[in-house]
């Protein structure tokens, strides 16, 4: 069923709902007030004609001639004496053995009738003392019409067909909603029917409702990071290639040569061929590692561990390096930093690229600094130097996958471009953060924030 459909059929159902049970109770108020009415009309008729009655007997001393004040009687079963105001007269009068001294119908003089059994009696008094009792009628006896009946259809008349109105007026009103309404819907349909056909450029214009502007701009969003994503794996699947042509290429040309003669079988052509082998190597580990941490699946063996000598033996590997190049490399950590539950290995490896990335860039005489410090239940590792910095458009994608802040860098001197994208994965498989602040020309800090667990 379509969602037009089905928010006419909604319209209609709240409609119909609302008119069945707002009818009714308007029904049953109404007629409970009617019925109150008349009872009260019927009341203050029949204390009127009790008076009456009872002065016309003090008069005359007896109930001859008392049909001047109830009307002649009718023989058969005609629609009674005149009416008089809302019901006419609606009463018969007996005397008080039960015996009928009046009645609308001349039939029923003389009878008699069983006061103990009637609930609703009116007495006619005189000097005090009841002589007669005026009883009500059932109208309905002589054919007269029924006049609650009479209300109460006239009544639930008028709310069938306001009922059926307002469906109506639903109707006409849920087709126009429908298309004001689901007209958004639609142009997002008609995107993910875009998007299925391989149309990542398309978007969705932001205006009118402020909800439908609030999916349009999640859709737009997912609608950039997709685009960006499939143009991350488009320049995955050429660098992978790239990164793995340059060391067959070399490897296949030596072996060519090698095999020809023209280049001989030396342990230096050998140890060459080797690092090819190696390179080639530690590319697929490097992607391996990466898709492992990608999918949350890295495994981790974790162990306490002492966070400044952790630190300390970190810097020592880049001593040489640092001295080589004239870098002042430093650690500056709070005292009593608490142990710390971590893969050695894996965040090892993280403070290697972060370090050696530092090294590259700062200038000679230039500083590096590793900062430990506790903030509430997390441990914080900072790594800082005042190289050149990162140009602000090259800060949102640092972390991608062979993303190069640096075009001129070349893939034999700058590495495969995994090195922190590796970082972030193995830093999010301990459950915490890795970010960075940078300004061109003033340096770089790259921030680890890891969890302080006891396992």
């Amino acid at each position: 069923m379509r969602w037009s459909t089905r928010l006419i059929l909604l319209v209609v159902g709240m409609v119909l709902l609302t008119g069945i049970i707002s009818g009714g109770l308007a029904l049953h108020n109404t007629t409970t007030q009617f019925n109150r009415y008349v009872g009260q009309a019927q009341e203050a008729q029949a204390l009127r004609l009790a008076e009456q009655l009872g002065e016309y007997y003090g008069e005359s001393g007896s109930f001859q001639g008392v049909e001047i004040i109830l009307g002649m009687p009718r023989g058969g079963m005609g629609r009674g004496p005149m009416m008089r105001g809302m019901g006419g007269v609606s009463f018969y009068l007996s005397d008080t053995a039960g015996r009928v001294l009046w009645h609308p119908l001349a039939r029923e003089i003389g009878e008699r009738v069983s006061l103990e059994n009637e609930k609703v009696k009116y007495p006619v008094k005189s000097k005090g003392e009841a002589i007669a009792y005026l009883l009500p009628l059932d109208i309905q006896l002589w054919g007269s019409r029924n006049l609650e009946s009479q209300f109460t259809t006239s009544v639930l008349r008028s709310i069938v067909w306001g009922t059926a109105l307002s469906i109506f007026i639903a109707v006409l009103l849920g087709l126009g909603l429908s298309r004001a309404l689901l007209a958004p819907l639609q142009n997002l349909v008609r995107a993910a029917r875009e998007f299925s056909q391989g149309n990542l450029t398309h978007r969705l214009e932001v205006k009118g409702n402020p909800d439908f502007g609030e999916v349009f701009a999640a859709f737009n969003n997912m609608a950039e990071n997709l685009s960006r994503q499939e143009k991350l794996r488009r320049e995955l699947v050429a660098d992978v290639a790239h990164e793995l042509r340059t060391p067959l290429t070399i490897l296949s040309g030596h072996l060519e040569s090698m095999q020809e003669g023209i280049e001989e079988i030396t342990p230096e052509n050998i140890t060459s061929l080797h690092d090819e082998v190696l390179r080639l190597r530690g590319l697929v580990d490097d992607l391996q590692q990466l898709s492992l941490a990608e999918a949350k699946q890295l495994p981790l063996s974790k162990q306490e561990v002492n966070t400044v000598k952790f630190a300390q033996e970190t810097l020592a590997l880049f001593e040489a390096e640092a001295k080589e190049k004239d870098v002042e490399m430093s650690l500056r950590a709070e005292n009593n930093l608490p142990f710390v539950y971590l893969d050695k290995g894996r965040i090892r490896q993280v403070l290697i690229n972060l370090l050696s990335n530092a090294l590259r860039y700062v200038p000679r005489g230039g500083r590096i600094f590793v900062d430990l410090k506790r903030e509430e239940n997390q441990l914080l590792i900072k790594v800082s130097d005042n190289g050149p910095g990162i140009e602000s458009e090259d800060l949102p994608y640092i972390f991608d996958r062979f993303y190069r802040g640096d075009k001129s860098r070349n893939r034999m001197s700058g590495g495969t471009g995994l090195g922190l994208a590796i970082a972030k994965g193995f830093v999010e498989a301990h459950g915490g953060t890795i970010g960075v602040e940078s300004h061109a020309g003033k340096g770089t800090e790259f921030t680890i924030r890891l969890p302080l667990t006891t396992g």
